[in-house]
């Protein structure tokens, strides 16, 4: 966003780069198009630019939208790319450096067993009606929310983030929409061909 041209922070229709792909070559994130953030002309005198980045790239990304994590997280790219994030810089230079904000939750949670049966089993674990969605919010002011979740609700099947030869504890991950944990939602944990269920306590809180 040119702000010394619009006199305005949000995001426009006509800016320097709009909605531009980088992609992670495992050292850093690179330019998915031939043409570099930094390749944009400026005017002659120094501009006032104002950099929206967003994690994953949404390539219908608007201003404001809504966004859904994935259903299934077992996989890591699944769960890493339910992972939105976020950051705004204001600079007068081309060259910035990104620290993005986590604007989810994350539920961990850890099986502990005697070792019957042994979690070395196949296992998995479900949340049962948790919030899945929400909607961001990118030209938020100060006061205002960047991100808040909606009336979306469904299942998660968590990410497996742990040792598969540890016999008596597993820890598995969800990212999740920020809320409040209800005695709504259910924790269903199947190991092996055994599947048991239980209810959450209430005040538990995921949150961004």
């Amino acid at each position: 966003v040119n702000f010394t041209n619009t006199n305005s922070t949000e995001i426009k229709s006509k800016n320097y780069a709009d909605n531009i792909c980088y992609k992670y070559n495992g050292t850093e994130f690179i330019p998915a198009t031939d043409k570099l953030i930094s390749q944009y002309e400026k005017d002659e005198c120094r501009q006032h630019l104002i950099f929206y980045a967003v994690y994953p790239y949404i390539a219908d990304l608007t201003p404001n939208y809504t966004f859904s994590i994935k259903e299934n997280q077992t996989s890591h790219h699944d769960y890493t790319t339910s992972d939105l994030s976020f950051q705004k810089i204001e600079t007068e230079d081309l060259s910035v450096n990104f620290s993005f904000t986590h604007l989810l939750g994350r539920m961990d949670i850890k099986l502990v067993g005697d070792g019957s049966p042994s979690l070395t089993l196949k296992t998995s674990v479900k949340l049962i009606n948790v919030y899945n969605s929400v909607d961001l919010n990118l030209n938020a002011t100060t006061g205002e929310q960047l991100v808040s979740t909606n009336e979306s609700k469904g299942d998660v099947v968590c990410n497996d983030a742990n040792d598969l030869f540890n016999r008596k504890q597993r820890h598995f991950q969800a990212i999740i929409a920020p809320q409040q944990i209800s005695n709504e939602t259910k924790l269903q944990v199947t190991v092996g061909s055994l599947t048991a269920e239980c209810y959450f306590p209430d005040e538990l809180q995921a949150i961004s």
